[in-house]
C-alpha cells in the first residue's frame, strides 16, 4: 500500500474515531498501518510454519506453534526496525534483548491461549491461533512501540 494511501486512510481512521469522541494523531494511524502490514508479512511466516510443521511433518502444535512465533518475530523485527519505525538505534545487541523479551512474553502469551484454546475449548489448533494472535497483537505493538523501538 503506497504511503500517500496509507496516510488518506489514517486521516479516515482519525475522523471515524473523532466522531465518536476518541482522540487519535494522524502519524499514530499510520505507523499503526505499517505496523499492520509488517505484522500481516510476520503472520504469512507464522501461520505457514504452524501448519507445515504440525500437519506435513507431525511435530506437536505446542512446539509447531513456538519455533512459527520465532519465525514470524524475526520477520517482524526485521521489518518494523527497518520500515515501520525506521529505527537507527545502533545499540543492536541491546535492542535485539529487549525484542527477545517482549517476544518471549508474546511466546508464552500466544501458547498459553492457543493451549486453553484446545486443550479446554476443543478448538482447532489453528482457529485458536487466530483468537491468540488478535490478542498477542495489542501485545507485541506496544511493547515493541514503547520498549524496543522507543526513539532516544
Amino acid at each position: 500500500m503506497p504511503v500517500k494511501a496509507m496516510g488518506r486512510l489514517s486521516i479516515i481512521l482519525e475522523k471515524i474515531f473523532g466522531f465518536f469522541g476518541i482522540k487519535t494523531r494522524a502519524e499514530n494511524w499510520l505507523l499503526f498501518l505499517k505496523y499492520c502490514l509488517v505484522g500481516a508479512a510476520a503472520t504469512v511466516v507464522d501461520y505457514s510454519l504452524l501448519y507445515s510443521l504440525t500437519e506435513f511433518v507431525g511435530v506437536w502444535y505446542l512446539w509447531s506453534a513456538t519455533v512459527a512465533f520465532i519465525g514470524g518475530a524475526t520477520t517482524n523485527y526485521l521489518l518494523n526496525r527497518l520500515w515501520t519505525f525506521e529505527n537507527t538505534d545502533q545499540r543492536i545487541a541491546r535492542q535485539v534483548a529487549t525484542f527477545l523479551i517482549i517476544a518471549g512474553v508474546g511466546i508464552l502469551l500466544n501458547n498459553a491461549i492457543l493451549a486453553l484454546g484446545v486443550e479446554v475449548f476443543g478448538w482447532w489448533y489453528m482457529l485458536a491461533k487466530v483468537i491468540s494472535t488478535a490478542i498477542t497483537l495489542i501485545w507485541n505493538f506496544f511493547g515493541h512501540r514503547y520498549i524496543t523501538f522507543k526513539q532516544s
